[in-house]
C-alpha cells in the first residue's frame, strides 16, 4: 500500500515534469501537443475508489494548467477522463474478472487490453481537451485532426513509458 503511494507520488511528479518541462516546450509543428500525464490517471490501480480518481484527476490537470497557463482546460479533460475510467474498466472487464492485485499496465493485462484501454480515454482527454480549448464546432476538421494526431503521439509516448520502466522488471 504504502509502495503503491510512493511510485503514484514519484510517477505524478516525474510525468507533470516531463509535461510542462520537455513536451510543451516542443515546438514541432501547430497541430502536435502530446500529452502524456493522463499516464498517471491510467495507471492507477483498478481497486483505487472512483472519488479518489476524480480528486487526483482534478488535481493533477489543475497542477499542469498552472504551469501551462490553460485557465482549467487540462483539470477538466482530466475530469471528464478520470469519471469515465470506471466504466470503461467494467466494459474491459475479461470473463474471470480482475485479480485484486492485477495493476492496469502492459505486463499485467496485455498489450490489447493496454491499448484499448488507453485509447478510449486518451480519446476522450483529448477530446474534451480540444473541443473545450477552441469552445467552436466551426474548426471541427482542425479539432479533429489535432484529436488523432495526438491520441497517436500520446499513445506511443505512452508505450514507450511501458516498455522502458515496467518491462524489465517482468522479465525478471
Amino acid at each position: 500500500m504504502v509502495n503503491t503511494l510512493i511510485i503514484n507520488i514519484v510517477r505524478f511528479v516525474g510525468l507533470v515534469l516531463f509535461q510542462v518541462l520537455v513536451l510543451d516546450n516542443l515546438h514541432i509543428h501547430q497541430l502536435i501537443h502530446p500529452y502524456i500525464y493522463p499516464l498517471v490517471i491510467l495507471l492507477l490501480p483498478l481497486v483505487t475508489p472512483a472519488w479518489a480518481v476524480l480528486f487526483l484527476g482534478f488535481a493533477l490537470g489543475i497542477t499542469v494548467d498552472i504551469f501551462s497557463d490553460t485557465l482549467g482546460l487540462h483539470a477538466a479533460a482530466c475530469v471528464v477522463m478520470a469519471y469515465l475510467r470506471t466504466g470503461v474498466l467494467s466494459i474491459l472487464t475479461p470473463k474471470s474478472g480482475y485479480d485484486s492485485d492485477i495493476k492496469p499496465k502492459i505486463g499485467h493485462l496485455g498489450f490489447t487490453w493496454f491499448i484499448t484501454y488507453s485509447a478510449i480515454l486518451v480519446i476522450v482527454h483529448h477530446l474534451a481537451f480540444f473541443l473545450l480549448e477552441v469552445l467552436s464546432f466551426t474548426s471541427i476538421l482542425l479539432i479533429l485532426q489535432k484529436i488523432l494526431i495526438n491520441t497517436a503521439l500520446s499513445l506511443a509516448l505512452m508505450i514507450l513509458y511501458e516498455f522502458v520502466f515496467f518491462s524489465r522488471r517482468k522479465r525478471r
